[in-house]
């Protein structure tokens, strides 16, 4: 399983060569090792940054990938190496592509978490930035655009929970077949407006 990726849209900008080195060049490398071990199976962790901004919804595995951003950019280049690179193999490789929504929450006993350094915060994700400002260690929390034509004006995001994420991932694990390519987005196929969002995860 590859999961190995700087993954900030926001920082990606600021830092695009930082992006694309680490995720692009860097799948490359996992690539050539896996060639070298003759390593059979490969589970990317891709993102639905890959389809940019779509003109119709609901997203599919479908959907054309149009990237705005260096990290969406990063991921769709890596992963038309992945697949360049199992076509070259001749039916030897197992290829599972999974396409990320919005990663929310951490685990359900407070082993792991998020937890960005201090000048990545304003490029973290959601529920970090509510945690943050319950805690009191920012003043408090400030949505980002509220023109939207949505319901409330704020952004519609499909959360998935980190755990559902690791249930993804096995099962991708035990679908993968000898000579084939699966790609598959991961999320609730629901979004939900930021403002929405943040009031369920502070109450």
């Amino acid at each position: 399983m590859h999961f190995a990726a700087v993954a900030y849209v926001g920082e990606s900008t600021l830092e695009p060569l930082r992006y694309y080195h680490n995720i692009t060049a860097n799948t490359l490398v996992v690539l050539e090792a896996m060639a070298t071990h003759n390593v059979k199976t490969l589970i990317y962790s891709s993102t639905c940054a890959t389809y940019g901004e779509p003109e119709k919804m609901p997203i599919t595995e479908e959907t054309p990938q149009f990237p705005i951003n260096p990290y969406g950019k990063a991921k769709k280049m890596a992963e038309d190496i992945i697949l360049d690179f199992s076509k070259s193999r001749k039916s030897d490789m197992s290829v599972m592509i999974l396409r990320y929504f919005n990663v929310i929450g951490s685990d359900p006993e407070g082993r792991l978490g998020e937890a960005p350094p201090p000048e990545l915060r304003e490029h973290g994700r959601i529920s970090g930035a509510c945690f943050d400002a319950a805690l009191g260690i920012i003043p408090g929390l400030k949505v980002k655009g509220t023109d939207y034509e949505t319901a409330d004006g704020t952004c519609v995001r499909d959360y998935i929970d980190v755990t559902d994420l690791v249930d993804a991932h096995v099962k991708a694990l035990n679908k993968a077949e000898r000579g084939k390519v699966g790609i598959y987005n991961v999320g609730t196929g629901r979004g939900k407006p930021s403002n929405r969002s943040s009031s369920h995860i502070m109450l």
